[in-house]
């Protein structure tokens, strides 16, 4: 009865977010992806380490608080 009245109705209800709330603003994830896949083009791709260097770099400079 459940998935009926799911798959018949003319809005279906938004289902909840599962994982963990996002830390940072969507924009702000694709301009870090768009920097990785930049810095791979240029035969430098970042190592992990790197990465979270990067990312509390940007959010140190822009004052982002975080659980970390």
């Amino acid at each position: 009865m459940t998935l009926n009245d799911r798959l018949n109705r003319d809005h279906p209800r938004e289902e909840p977010k599962v994982g963990r709330p996002v830390e940072l603003h969507p924009d702000v994830e694709k301009a870090i992806v768009d920097c990785l896949i930049l810095c791979a083009q240029y035969h430098y791709p970042m190592r992990r380490k790197e990465l979270q260097t990067f990312v509390q770099a940007y959010c140190t400079e822009n004052s982002v608080v975080t659980r970390y």
